[in-house]
């Protein structure tokens, strides 16, 4: 190979290096979630702040009742992405149980149920909901990023992260109509509520382990939702 060969060979290297680096730039760009923020609105068109409750008025042992039955299937779906995300991905048991004990820096923990909690839901069931619906919505922030990153593993798991997303968006959607029936309204985030850091990982196990988190510690947020409507519902009964 002569020298202009060779000058020939690293000039088109170059030039398919950086187109390379440029479409892979534009991939990046393409799957940060854009468009509405689907839990401003979880059932749909309707608004979620400012509007008159639909007529008529559902109770609220009835929808508590409904929530119930989504946080359940939820809690299933969101414990068996979990152990997929473990066993398929990350793969080290020691890692899974460093993970386990271990805060992940810029994702902030869920919180252990307490006996107060319990005590101030029940004493003030739309305060619970709201402070719920913030936790819940900044967890769908993260499925959200979770579900379009799957563009980098053929979309292995896009069905269940789907799956997992409408059942929470179903609870959402019944702690809104609550919520709406007090006409109380609802003080929404945004996307920036990810951390930067976590949204871009640098490399495909940091992405694995922040998708193993999210995965557990949404499972964890259910089980303590478990725990306290079940509580607010048999409140609610014992007062019929």
């Amino acid at each position: 190979m002569t020298m202009n060969n060779i000058k020939s060979y690293f000039t088109t290297l170059t030039v398919i290096t950086a187109a390379f680096l440029v479409l892979k730039s534009e991939i990046v760009v393409a799957t940060i979630p854009t468009g509405p923020e689907r839990w401003t609105s979880p059932c749909g068109a309707m608004s979620t702040t400012g509007d008159p409750p639909p007529i008529p008025v559902r109770p609220s042992f009835e929808i508590v009742t409904d929530m119930m039955i989504q946080i359940l299937e939820g809690r299933d779906y969101s414990a068996d992405l979990q152990n997929k995300c473990a066993y398929d991905r990350i793969k080290s048991g020691r890692l899974i149980a460093m993970l386990d004990s271990e805060p992940l820096e810029g994702y902030e923990r869920v919180k252990e149920l307490s006996e107060e909690d319990l005590e101030t839901a029940l004493d003030n069931v739309t305060k619970a909901h709201i402070d719920n619906y913030r936790i819940l919505s900044i967890h769908l922030v993260y499925i959200e990023e979770m579900r379009f990153d799957e563009v980098y593993e053929q979309d292995a798991y896009t069905k269940d992260i789907r799956k997992l997303e409408n059942k929470l968006f179903g609870v959402l959607c019944l702690m809104n109509e609550d919520i709406s029936n007090s006409r109380v309204d609802i003080n929404h985030i945004s996307r920036d509520a990810m951390d930067t850091d976590l949204r871009t990982p640098s490399t495909r196990m940091d992405r694995f382990v922040r998708d193993y988190v999210t995965v557990k510690e949404t499972t964890k947020l259910l089980d303590n939702f478990i725990i306290l409507y079940r509580a607010i519902k048999d409140n609610m009964s014992s007062s019929k």
